[in-house]
């Protein structure tokens, strides 16, 4: 992760963001898919739902781009909730 994100500290808060997000929303994700995430330097302040939010777009988006039946069994199903 680029120094231009933040000092150590945010780089690292951002990274366990990511993280979690991409625990939480595996299932959308086509099975064949490999993820590359790079943070811009506005992800350090973006809250954690907008980082969701767009998770959630970018994954919808591959699992088109790979056609019918490309994402996991249960990918509407979201685990632990809020």
């Amino acid at each position: 992760m680029s120094t231009k994100v933040g000092n150590s500290v945010v780089r690292s808060k951002v990274k366990r963001r990511l993280r979690d997000i991409f625990r939480k929303q595996r299932a959308l994700m086509p099975d064949s898919s490999d993820l590359v995430l790079i943070a811009r330097s506005s992800a350090a302040k973006a809250p954690y739902d907008k980082l969701l939010r767009d998770f959630g777009a970018v994954a919808a988006q591959a699992a088109k781009a790979k056609g019918p039946g490309a994402a996991a069994a249960g990918a509407g199903s979201e685990e632990g909730g809020a």
